[in-house]
């Protein structure tokens, strides 16, 4: 495998922000890896105010509130390097890992997609390992060759789930993906793993590398709370979302596999239908996050030995060290304020607002 200069050519990160202030641990981390590869990092914020942090030589673009997913299409669509990486402002990749998938894609261009091995960190002080995240699946598919057919592809992904968005991803095909967003299927949009594939793999084939790609925090929050709502759905409901958007109204997948690859669209439909079912089963079955038991003590250990691991929960670490006191100040001043207006009946019109915005509060340093 060719070590390639100029990696700015070739990939664009794209770091979403959305009403969490993570900065002070991942942007010490990221302008390391920009000095080193010299890949472009944009943090693309919808938060309700902007931030006043130092950035350095990590660039910063504000969309404003209600902006979380315009600021993810207009990123993208900006994006005129040949791969991109979107993830979470929470999360970490792995540079050396980043650059092995880069080196993969650019050598074989059959190939669209390139990820590795996920592991799960509790987001605390002390912050331990969970390292179930996908364990089984992984061991399934990090060896696999180059794969002619497509469905073949699709079907062996779903046999062994891996979700695939934040990998390294061709822009183009990424862009092609997007057209989901402007799709009115409910379905498309929850279970945008499940969709988005699809696309990836009808236009290449998916490389899964035998090493640490990234870690994940086990803690996640989701501010919208009508899509809190939505995602809480049940299995029946799924099924009915899944049924209607596939007989009842034009399928956004379907529709792309049919016009472009000339698919039978009875005949792709029933596939879509038989992969969606073993999608589910896993989901559902929890198969996607087991790991043996006799493991996890062994792979903790041999995990802990990694030097990127140990940087990374050392700054899990000193940011909920550093944060500790600002939580306790912010618990001990809506306990204060709490008390006092329980005590006073002349300003019960004001309580209800008054004690949303200190929950708000007390959510954002939690």
């Amino acid at each position: 495998m060719a070590f390639h200069k100029n990696y700015n050519q070739y990939l664009r990160i794209i770091i979403t922000m959305h009403n969490r202030n993570f900065l002070s641990r991942i942007i010490p981390y990221y302008q390391v890896f920009k000095e080193k590869y010299n890949i472009d990092v944009i943090i693309a914020d919808s938060s309700e105010k902007p931030s006043n942090f130092d950035f350095g030589n990590i660039e910063y673009k504000y969309y404003g509130p209600k902006k979380n997913f315009f600021k993810l299409r207009a990123e993208v669509y900006k994006t005129k390097t040949k791969y991109l990486m979107l993830f979470g402002d929470d999360d970490f990749l792995v540079p050396e890992s980043c650059i092995k998938c880069l080196d993969f894609l650019i050598d074989n261009p059959n190939y669209t997609v390139c990820y590795g091995r996920t592991i799960t960190f509790k987001d605390q002080i002390n912050p331990e390992i969970t390292n179930r995240y996908q364990f089984k699946n992984y061991e399934n598919l990090k060896n696999k060759p180059y794969i002619n057919d497509r469905l073949k592809r699709i079907d062996l992904l779903f046999d062994n789930f891996f979700m695939l968005n934040n990998s390294i991803i061709k822009t183009d095909v990424y862009k092609k993906s997007r057209i989901l967003d402007f799709s009115k299927s409910f379905f498309a949009y929850k279970y945008s793993d499940f969709t988005r594939a699809h696309f990836y793999l009808f236009e290449g084939d998916f490389k899964i590398i035998p090493h640490i790609f990234m870690l994940r925090s086990n803690t996640r929050t989701i501010h919208n709370n009508n899509l809190k709502k939505k995602m809480d759905i049940n299995i029946e409901k799924d099924l009915s979302d899944y049924l209607n958007d596939t007989l009842s109204s034009p399928n956004p997948i379907i529709q792309y596999l049919t016009k472009k690859y000339g698919y039978n669209k009875n005949d792709i439909s029933f596939f879509h239908g038989y992969i969606y079912g073993k999608y589910l089963q896993q989901r559902l079955s929890g198969e996607l996050w087991k790991i043996p038991n006799d493991q996890i003590e062994k792979e903790k250990t041999l995990l802990l030995k990694n030097l990127d691991i140990k940087i990374i929960l050392g700054l899990v670490d000193n940011y909920h060290s550093n944060n500790e006191n600002l939580k306790e100040k912010s618990q001990n001043n809506y306990n204060n304020i709490n008390s006092k207006f329980n005590k006073s009946k002349k300003k019960k019109i004001f309580k209800s607002l008054i004690i949303k915005i200190l929950r708000k509060l007390k959510d954002f340093f939690n």
